[in-house]
Parts: structure tokens; C-alpha cells; sequence
């Protein structure tokens, strides 16, 4: 090497470098560089000098960076860069093998990067392709199983809480008074945590699904899906949510990753069961919400739990009128599977004209449908039971269903504040924009606990 290197020298001087329009990490420095270095001796070092692989590596750490991508024939790089880091830290992704052809893995890497959380320009992706790509939503019936799950760990008993007395304005209520139209202010007094310490825990059974689990969190939101949804709804919550709330998605019997599972048609059955589970894992405050079938069973879960001394802080009612006011369409859970199928795509037609055409598809999709459906049209309401804890009723200016004058029937089913918060949106505004949904829930729960970020 070193008889070349005058030679190489002399080259170097006449050599015009262009800058790189990335930053990068130099195997000479093991740091991160932002211009390209033009002195010849940096390339002559590049030469001599041993490539500073693992500084690089640690330096890439250090600023948060989790996904690595090896551009090459052979996974190489990848197990030396494993063995320079934290044991299951990063995602790592060969993309050209030998082994196999370039697009099945292109398509194996983006779709790593896509249950990480990427956004991938799928559109784009398959512009040039000869296939007809289609797009699906979240149910029962995709098999696949993407999520990693959490190593089973026994909850830890909370290590105690200081509680403090507060007086809370209730500045956003908007029922409307029957007789004089006037909107009604209210201050009452409740309780709430100021101080919060628990003994980290994390959540882990076949109920629960903690997409990025958080055992520092002070606070866990509980979210149940709508009729045929999954919990990989709220797959992406996490990301938009204060830094000390954990996201806990309810898995449903019959979906996902319990799609062996009978479902469960009935209101009582599974809140019951949902108590067993609330009582076994609580060890920290926590709120509910529920959209559209998941409303109802927030409430009635809220309403058994607070018999058993155990309220949440909020409780968030999407897209569903009150218990006691009558459904905007006629039952349908009894017809026939063609009318059930037509009566359903009327009234939410967000179910592709491809997978309504799959017969495996729909033999997969109709059970857990049909049984949501039943629970949600066979509930019976006996009376109006307050609950102790505030209420957020939310709904899109587009639903029917969720409209305001249905949603502001929830203002009985409360002894504290109560208000009503209308989004852009149809009735699956929480899939369209949940951007200004998570922005009131965020702040909600930040000015509970007491902190901003």
C-alpha cells in the first residue's frame, strides 16, 4: 500500500470533490461529518488508518438513530454492527441478497420498515408496477401476524400516590338547555394525583396489546375499537401522546392475534371479563376510550369497575349516542349474510368492493362482524348510572351517528364535567385525521397529571 501512496497523493490534488447532500460517518474519525473532506491527507489516512467501525456505530446510537439499512449482496455489515450495540436495539435490514431476487427483497425491507412505524409511499412504490395494489383496512380477517409480542412479566404492586384536592373549571361545556338555551359553566371539586409514584410495570396478557411498552408511564389509555376493528387501530398513537402515558389497545376475542377465538357477542360477558383483567393489572391511573361499539363498552366497563371502588380519570365516548337513546338504524345483526352484508356496506361503505368479492375473506370477516353487531344492537339499557369520573363525548361533523345532538345525550351518565368535541371527519375520523383527536386527549391527560412537555 505504501509504495502507491506519493502517486495516489498527486491524484488527490487534482481532484475536484463535489459535497455529499447527506451526512455521514467517517471510518477515519468514527464521528459524523457534514462537509466531505477536501485535504488529500484525510484520504491518505483513509488508506492507512483502521476503519473506526464501532465509533461510528456508537456515534449513530447516540443520536437515536434505530433503523440500518446494508446496501449490499451480503448481510455483512449488519451482524458487525449488532455486536457494536445494545443487545435487540434497531432494526436492521439486508436488502440485496443473493439468495433471493432484488424485489421480493425491497418489498421484505420496506414492509420492516412500515410495522416500525415508517410512512411508505405505496402509491409510488407500485406506480411502474403490472399488479393492481389494494388497499385494505384493519380486520379480523389478515391473518398475518406483525407484532412483536411483549415477554410475559407479573404486575407490580404501585408503590403508593398523593392525592390532592383541586377545583376544576369546566369551561368547554356545551349542552344545550332545553328550555333556555343557555350554556351552562360548572366548578366542582375531585380528586386527582398530583404526584404520582409507581414501581415501573409492564403489561403483558392476551387482553392487552402495548405497542411501545412504557413502564415509567404515570398514566395508561385504555382504547377499544370499533364493530370488525383490531388493536392495531391505535397501532401508532403511542408517537402523538404525552411522554408518560402508555397506550394499551384492547384485543378482542375472534381478531388479530386472537382470531382462533370465538367472539364475544355480549356486552356483559365481556366486561366482566375485561374487570378480571382491569383488577389484575392496575397499578396506576388510567382513562378509557371507545369509538362507535368500543363507546358502550367503555362505559359499561367503567360502570362495573367503579362499583368495584376503581374509576378512571376520563372517560373518552366517540362516535355513539348515550345508552339510553335509541339506535339511528333498525337491528340488523339477525339477516341473512347477503342482507346483513348489503344493509352494513350502506351504512358504512369503507369495505372494499375486492374483499366483500373473496369468499374466504368474508367466511373470516362476517363471524366477528355479525357478533360485534349483535352486541352492540341487543344491549339492553335499564337506567342512567353516573359515573364519578369526567366525560369527553366526540364525534365528526360528518356522522349521523355521532352527531351532536346525539353525543350530548352522554351529560346524565356523569356527576362530573362533561363536554362535547366535534372533528372534521365522518364516522371514522379517528382513521382520516386523529391528529386533532390525539391533540385534546394529549392535552387532557397532560393537565391531569399535571405537567407539560
Amino acid at each position: 500500500m505504501k509504495p502507491m501512496l506519493a502517486e495516489f497523493g498527486k491524484v488527490l490534488q487534482g481532484v475536484t470533490f463535489n459535497q455529499a447532500k447527506l451526512n455521514f460517518i467517517s471510518n477515519v474519525t468514527g464521528c459524523e461529518e457534514q462537509l466531505l473532506p477536501t485535504n488529500p491527507q484525510y484520504w491518505l489516512d483513509h488508506l492507512l488508518k483502521p476503519v473506526r467501525f464501532a465509533a461510528g456505530m456508537e456515534s449513530l446510537h447516540r443520536q437515536g438513530v434505530e433503523i440500518f439499512v446494508e446496501m449490499g449482496a451480503e448481510p455483512i455489515l449488519l451482524g458487525m454492527g449488532r455486536d457494536c450495540l445494545p443487545s435487540e436495539y434497531g432494526t436492521w435490514l439486508p436488502t440485496l441478497q443473493q439468495e433471493q431476487g432484488d424485489w421480493q427483497g425491497l418489498l421484505k425491507a420496506l414492509g420492516q420498515l412500515y410495522v416500525q412505524g415508517v410512512t411508505i409511499d405505496w402509491e409510488g412504490f407500485h406506480r411502474e408496477s403490472v399488479n393492481s395494489p389494494v388497499s385494505l383496512p384493519t380486520y379480523p380477517w389478515q391473518r398475518e401476524r406483525y407484532w412483536i409480542d411483549v415477554e410475559p412479566r407479573q404486575p407490580l404492586q404501585a408503590s403508593g400516590k398523593h392525592i390532592k384536592e383541586v377545583e376544576v373549571k369546566d369551561t368547554t361545556e356545551r349542552v344545550r338547555e332545553k328550555k333556555s338555551g343557555a350554556r351552562s359553566k360548572q366548578t366542582q371539586r375531585i380528586q386527582i394525583p398530583r404526584k404520582i409514584s409507581f414501581t415501573p410495570t409492564e403489561i403483558s396478557n392476551l387482553w392487552i396489546k402495548c405497542f411501545q411498552p412504557n413502564p415509567q408511564a404515570n398514566l395508561r389509555l385504555f382504547c377499544l375499537p370499533y364493530a370488525g376493528g383490531g388493536a392495531s387501530i391505535f397501532r401508532l398513537w403511542h408517537r402523538e401522546l404525552p411522554s408518560n402515558v402508555e397506550l394499551c389497545a384492547i384485543e378482542l376475542p375472534g381478531r388479530e392475534n386472537r382470531i382462533r377465538e370465538k367472539p364475544i357477542s355480549n356486552v356483559e360477558i365481556l366486561t366482566e371479563k375485561l374487570v378480571e383483567v382491569f383488577l389484575q393489572d392496575w397499578d396506576k391511573p388510567f382513562a378509557l376510550f371507545g369509538h362507535s361499539m368500543g363507546a358502550l363498552i367503555v362505559y359499561e366497563l367503567a360502570r362495573k369497575l367503579q362499583h368495584k371502588n376503581l374509576s378512571p380519570a376520563y372517560l373518552f365516548v366517540s362516535g355513539r349516542q348515550a345508552p339510553n337513546v335509541p339506535e339511528l338504524y333498525p337491528p340488523f345483526y339477525s339477516l341473512p349474510d347477503a342482507e346483513f352484508i348489503e344493509t352494513l356496506t350502506n351504512i358504512y361503505p369503507n369495505i372494499p368492493d375486492e374483499v366483500l368479492k373473496e369468499e374466504e375473506l368474508m367466511q373470516l370477516f362476517l363471524p366477528v362482524l355479525r357478533a360485534d353487531m349483535t352486541l352492540a344492537q341487543t344491549y339492553v339499557h335499564s337506567q342512567v348510572e353516573p359515573l364519578d369520573c369526567p366525560i369527553f363525548a366526540l364525534g365528526g361533523l360528518e356522522d349521523k351517528e355521532g352527531s351532536y345532538d346525539r353525543l350530548v345525550s352522554w351529560r346524565e351518565y356523569t356527576r362530573s364535567s362533561f363536554s362535547v368535541q366535534m372533528f372534521p371527519g365522518g364516522h371514522f375520523y379517528l382513521n382520516e385525521k386523529r391528529q386533532p383527536l390525539l391533540q385534546l386527549i394529549s392535552q387532557t391527560l397532560k393537565d391531569y397529571l399535571g405537567f407539560a412537555e
